[in-house]
């Protein structure tokens, strides 16, 4: 395990500290939270431009990890998100990308995705609070030369804005993942209410939404693994994202311990060495 950020890393969590401390800061944040999408989407270009999109990209996507380490370089991006509660589909639009990667067919999909001009959401967890696959009520039934897919997602993230949607289904004893246009016919989407700064969610419906072949993810029945690794792999980035809040926090209490007075002296030297 490296805890150390090579010398590309630090420059890279920099440059990605200072875009949004002059293109997102927290107050702009804060203007865009009656905005029904949240963010701004030529702000969300330029963050694609700076390379946000690529690090779980193959290269025949347009992508590229800085160190090798793709999911570690992507960790540095969510923290600094969170460390300034910014918003944007961080999270949604890499988690698809990653899903995309090498999966034959979707290669279009995925460089659009990685050079900004769509977005994508991952639709998982259920009505109910199902977040296990094993009770997903959703499923994607192969019928002719392609699939039907039926049922709810709910607390989608970026599933209002998104213009593809990944949605996890059940097929028979198995899973599958359908990439679906979110303006296919029986696809009803439902912003849902929120009281993140930076977070979109959406519940979506799919009534029979009839797909070709080619919207199978990898293979009919066959993507539990698949899955899994993106369940990982999204529970890595909001653990990094939430990382980031809290040592913004820690910064802030340091400094207000150091400005605040108390009895004559700063508060911060109110302190007892633990025995």
């Amino acid at each position: 395990m490296h805890l150390e950020l090579s010398e590309d890393q630090e420059f890279f969590r920099d440059t990605a500290r200072r875009f949004l401390e002059s293109e997102m800061p927290i107050a702009t944040s804060r203007q865009l939270f009656d905005d029904p999408d949240g963010f701004d989407r030529g702000w969300w270009r330029s963050a694609a431009e700076l390379g946000w999109t690529a690090m779980l990209a193959s290269e025949a996507s347009g992508g590229g990890s800085l160190s090798g380490r793709p999911v570690a370089d992507a960790a540095i991006v969510a923290e600094e998100l969170g460390r300034l509660v910014a918003p944007g589909p961080f999270l949604p639009v890499n988690l698809v990308i990653a899903a995309l990667s090498g999966a034959p067919g979707h290669e279009e999909t995925a460089a659009a995705l990685v050079a900004g001009e769509q977005l994508a959401a991952w639709a998982f967890g259920e009505p109910g609070n199902r977040w296990e696959p094993s009770g997903f009520a959703t499923t994607a039934e192969p019928d002719g030369d392609g699939v039907v897919l039926s049922g709810t997602k709910a607390f989608v993230e970026g599933g209002g804005v998104a213009d593809h949607l990944l949605v996890a289904a059940r097929t028979g004893a198995g899973l599958t993942q359908v990439l679906v246009p979110r303006d296919a016919a029986g696809v009803t989407v439902r912003p849902s209410k929120s009281i993140d700064l930076g977070r979109r969610f959406a519940e979506i419906r799919f009534d029979g939404v009839r797909l070709p072949a080619g919207a199978v993810v990898g293979e009919v029945g066959g993507a539990a693994a698949d899955i899994e690794r993106l369940l990982q792999l999204a529970l890595v980035l909001q653990c990094a994202d939430v990382t980031g809040g809290l040592d913004r926090v820690f910064e802030f209490t340091l400094e207000y311990m150091g400005d605040r007075y108390a009895f004559g002296r700063p508060i911060s030297s109110n302190h007892q060495a633990a025995p």
